[in-house]
């Protein structure tokens, strides 16, 4: 059997990272699988040769697979710099839409952690964006911003619709 592990990280030093290295090591050492290890970054393995086939059992392949932005190469960096500036502009002018009523400061927190996201934190790198939990908050939250005029809308209407059914109610003796 071939197993195949993608990880961002992979150390045999530090915590989830070195429960994932023995856990590689436990099947291909107990069970005689072959797996193959795919990391962006891994400290304290040796790296197997892209000649090995891969056909022994009981064996691990630990292959360095380079940065996403170095993958795409300049048209994908200028795909994501036209995602993130379109993303900028349409959140800028929502937080605009929203100025002056109780919904800015929620838009703007939103904006400033989507602009902080895809623009300051790519300059050093794409780890930021990488990071699944970060990455999560950003869409979920730009989803939220983007629903934001709709929500103030729908709050507005509910708010005349009570006070209007409040007029209405009448005190009959």
């Amino acid at each position: 059997m071939h197993l195949c592990v993608i990880s961002p990280f992979v150390d045999k030093k530090h915590g989830t990272e070195r429960a994932i290295a023995e856990l590689v090591e436990h099947l291909a050492s107990d069970f005689g699988h072959a797996v193959h290890v795919y990391s962006q970054r891994m400290d304290d393995v040796e790296f197997s040769s892209t000649q090995e086939s891969g056909r022994r059992a009981g064996s691990i392949y630990w292959r360095r697979v380079r940065s996403i932005v170095v993958e795409m190469g300049i048209g994908g960096l200028i795909l994501w710099l036209i995602m993130a500036t379109a993303i900028g502009i349409s959140g800028w002018k929502i937080v605009n839409k929203l100025r002056g009523t109780s919904w800015f400061p929620i838009g703007m927190v939103i904006f400033w952690y989507s602009f902080l996201m895809l623009f300051p934190y790519m300059i050093g790198g794409i780890q930021s964006y990488e990071d699944f939990i970060l990455n999560a908050y950003l869409w979920l939250l730009i989803g939220i911003l983007f629903r934001l005029p709709d929500i103030k809308i729908s709050t507005e209407i509910a708010a005349a619709e009570s006070a209007l059914a409040q007029s209405r109610q009448r005190w009959i003796l």
